[in-house]
C-alpha cells in the first residue's frame, strides 16, 4: 500500500497536546465531522478544541472515493421502504445542503480540492438493478427530484459494454475531501484550538466531561464524538460496524474515459477521473465481505487485483500509482447517528455515515455543535441516536469508561 492519494497523513500542522487544559467544547475526530462541528461553533466564543489521533483528514475522511452524492447511503427508493417518503425525502435535502455549503465554503476559503459538480451516474450490473433503479426514479419523481433515466446505448463508452442502463443525478459533484479537511482545518484554527497526534484514551464524567489523552487531560462541558468508525473504543454500546474499502488510483491520462463519477452493483463498485486526469477506482468489497470487517487499515489483495483488472478493462496498460484502504461505519439501518447521546448530558455524536460520509458527515458534525450550544436544529428523525442506543447500557457519564481511540 502506498498510502492515500488525497492527503499525506504523516503530514502534521499542528502541536500535540502537551499538559492539562479546560475547554467549553472538545471535539474527538479530525475528519469531515470533526471540522464541520468546529466551523459551527467558529462564533460562539466558546473555548473549543479538536483532537486528533493521526492527522486532519488522515482516516476515512482522506481515504474514500471523493464522492458528493445526495440522498442516503441506501437506495432512495430503499429508504421510502424503510422510513417513508416524508422522511426519505428529508434526508435527501441535508445531502443536498451539504453539497451546497461545501462548495460555498470551497469558494469562500479559495480551498484547492479539485472540486467539480457535473452530476453523477448509477449503473446497473444486471436486470434486478436496472428494475430497482427504475423504482428509485419513480420514487424521486413523486419527490420532485430531477434525475434522468439513460438506456444501454446512452451510457459512457465504454461502460455501455459493462452495464445496462442506469441514473444520471445532475446535482452530484465530486472533490479531494482530504484536501477539503485540512482547508476548513486552516479556516476555525483562529478559534479552536487543533491538537494532532494527540490520542483520546478514555472518557468520564465527574461534573465535567474528562478526557484522557496521550498528552494530558482535557475538561470540558460538552464533547461531540467525531469518531466514525473508531466511536466504539470510547463508547462501546455504540451499534456501529467498522468496515474496510479498497482504492486505487492511476498515473494521470491523457484523455477524458469518466466524465463524472460513476458507480454500479448496488454502490459496491464506483470510480471516477480527477482534475488531474487520475483515474479512481473503488470498491468490490462484495467479493470479500466477512474479510473486510475492523479497524486495520491493510490490503486486501483479492480485492486490489479486482480493481486493477478493472482499471485495465477501461484505460489500458495505465500504471497504478497509489493503493491504499480505509474504514467507513455502518449502523444496522445504514443511517448515521446524529445528536445527543441518550442519559449522557453534554456528550454529543456525528458518525455511522454507512459508506456515505462524504456527502453528509460536515453538515451532521455541524447538527451535533449546533446541539452541544443548546440550539434544537432540524434533525432527520431516523439520524437520532435515541433510535440505537436507547436500549444499550450507556453508563459514560456515571463512571470512569477507558478505551484506546486509534
Amino acid at each position: 500500500m502506498t498510502g492515500p492519494l488525497w492527503v499525506d497523513v504523516e503530514a502534521a500542522e499542528y502541536p500535540s497536546l502537551a499538559g492539562d487544559i479546560e475547554v467549553d467544547v472538545a471535539i474527538v475526530g479530525g475528519g469531515l465531522t470533526g471540522v464541520g462541528a468546529a466551523w459551527t461553533l467558529r462564533e460562539s466564543k466558546l473555548r473549543v478544541a479538536l483532537l486528533e489521533e493521526r492527522t486532519l483528514g488522515s482516516g476515512a475522511s482522506g481515504r474514500n472515493g471523493g464522492f458528493v452524492l445526495a440522498g442516503p447511503a441506501m437506495s432512495y427508493c430503499d429508504a421510502v421502504s424503510k422510513c417513508g417518503a416524508e422522511a426519505a425525502r428529508e434526508v435527501w435535502q441535508l445531502t443536498v445542503e451539504n453539497n451546497r455549503l461545501m462548495a460555498e465554503l470551497i469558494d469562500q476559503h479559495s480551498i484547492d480540492c479539485g472540486f467539480l459538480r457535473g452530476g453523477s451516474l448509477s449503473l446497473a450490473v444486471d436486470e434486478e438493478e436496472l428494475m430497482i433503479l427504475q423504482r428509485c426514479r419513480d420514487a424521486l419523481d413523486e419527490a420532485q427530484i430531477s434525475t434522468a433515466m439513460l438506456a444501454r446505448d446512452e451510457l459512457p463508452v465504454p461502460f455501455d459494454r459493462m452495464y445496462l442502463g442506469g441514473i444520471y443525478y445532475p446535482g452530484n459533484a465530486e472533490m479531494n475531501s482530504g484536501a477539503f479537511v485540512r482547508g476548513m482545518g486552516h479556516a476555525v484554527r483562529q478559534s479552536t484550538l487543533i491538537f494532532e497526534r494527540t490520542t483520546v484514551r478514555g472518557l468520564s464524567h465527574d461534573g465535567r466531561w474528562v478526557l484522557e489523552t496521550s498528552g494530558g487531560t482535557i475538561r470540558a462541558d460538552s464533547v461531540i464524538l467525531a469518531t466514525n468508525a473508531y466511536t466504539g473504543r470510547l463508547l462501546p454500546a455504540v451499534p456501529l460496524t467498522p468496515t474496510r474499502g479498497q482504492v486505487v488510483a492511476t498515473a494521470p491520462l491523457d484523455r477524458v474515459i469518466v466524465p463524472f463519477p460513476i458507480y454500479a452493483n448496488y454502490g459496491y463498485q464506483y470510480w471516477r477521473q480527477t482534475v488531474e486526469g487520475r483515474l479512481v477506482v473503488g470498491g468490490w468489497r462484495d467479493i470479500d465481505l466477512l474479510t473486510e470487517v475492523g479497524t486495520e487499515e491493510r490490503a486486501n489483495t483479492l480485492i486490489l487485483k479486482h480493481l486493477e483488472d478493472f482499471v485495465r478493462a477501461v484505460a489500458g496498460d495505465v500504471p497504478i500509482e497509489y493503493r491504499w484502504s480505509g474504514i467507513m461505519a455502518f449502523t444496522p439501518d445504514e443511517f448515521p447517528l446524529v445528536g445527543a447521546v441518550p442519559d449522557n448530558r453534554g456528550l454529543f455524536i456525528a458518525a455511522g455515515y454507512s459508506g456515505h460520509g462524504v456527502s453528509m458527515a460536515f453538515t451532521c458534525g455541524g447538527l451535533a455543535a449546533q446541539m452541544a450550544l443548546g440550539q434544537s436544529p432540524v434533525i432527520p428523525k431516523v439520524f437520532h441516536p435515541g433510535r440505537q442506543l436507547e436500549a444499550a447500557a450507556l453508563d459514560v457519564g456515571r463512571g470512569p469508561h477507558r478505551g484506546e481511540l486509534q
